[in-house]
């Protein structure tokens, strides 16, 4: 009696832990589109070929579709199993909130929490499955960061401060760091362990999944850009995407102390 009682006692939370998440989200969106006039919006959404809306939909549904293999394989890998539907929402809500409010470690992850535990998982499975995720996220930027800027290099602007330095060698110590994380499972045979934390690397095979996942899943996302984008001269689809990782790569150094001098306007993309 005394446990439904605190149970109906916190019932509230959730539903006023959503609209927050949801103010907060509209207030971002608010503040990103201030300097701009609705009217300019609307006329550059009607000048973009109907065709081409309907390839950006198709390759923002397929990222979203991919984004919830993130959660397939770390629930693989804790070895633990829920109906394709459940890790699905989980997925898409936190990847939606994240995606929108930009607190990827917060927002995401406490719809997570919210989710996997009405569902049985324990909150130190949840915190794997979120660091899991997280680790898959950065493999992918690494590896289609990599990749784009080894084979199309641009060179850096100028508010880097790097003159003369284009972004291949950035590419190649991308590819080098995705690597060695795929080495390390030959190399490190043990957990690791911190205090009383064990983290078992995942196996070689879904090591690779991580990998060919999170690309997909950035590849998409840059995708979406190139097809709404107008034919330019001069511009091919590649060299889009090399500046929409290169854009991508600004904004996550613009969020480090000190932020090499970069303002937050840098991570416009």
């Amino acid at each position: 009696m005394r446990s439904s009682h605190a149970k109906n006692k916190t019932a509230w939370i959730g539903p006023i832990f959503g609209i927050l998440l949801f103010s907060l989200a509209m207030g971002v969106l608010h503040h990103e589109l201030a300097v701009h006039r609705l009217t300019d919006i609307l006329y550059q959404i009607k000048a973009i070929p109907p065709t081409r809306v309907v390839l950006a939909l198709i390759l923002t549904l397929a990222g979203y579709g991919v984004m919830t293999v993130y959660d397939l394989l770390a629930l693989r890998y804790l070895h633990q199993s829920l109906a394709y539907a459940k890790i699905a929402m989980a997925a898409f809500v936190g990847a939606a909130f994240s995606n929108t409010i930009g607190l990827s470690m917060l927002a995401g992850a406490s719809v997570r929490y919210r989710l996997y535990s009405a569902w049985g998982l324990s909150a130190l499975e949840i915190t794997k499955l979120v660091l899991f995720c997280t680790i898959t996220l950065w493999l992918g930027f690494l590896t289609t960061s990599g990749i784009v800027f080894v084979v199309h290099p641009l060179a850096l602007p100028a508010p880097m401060h790097l003159p003369g330095i284009s972004t291949r060698p950035i590419g190649f110590l991308m590819g080098l760091a995705v690597a060695v994380y795929l080495l390390a499972g030959w190399r490190v045979q043990r957990p690791l362990r911190l205090r009383d934390w064990r983290v078992d690397l995942p196996d070689r095979k879904t090591r690779m999944l991580q990998v060919g996942v999170g690309a997909a899943d950035w590849l998409l996302a840059g995708s979406v850009l190139v097809a709404l984008l107008p034919p330019t001269p001069g511009v091919s689809g590649m060299v889009v995407l090399v500046a929409y990782m290169l854009a991508q790569l600004a904004g996550l150094i613009s969020q480090v102390p000190v932020g090499w001098g970069f303002s937050k306007r840098s991570s416009c993309c």
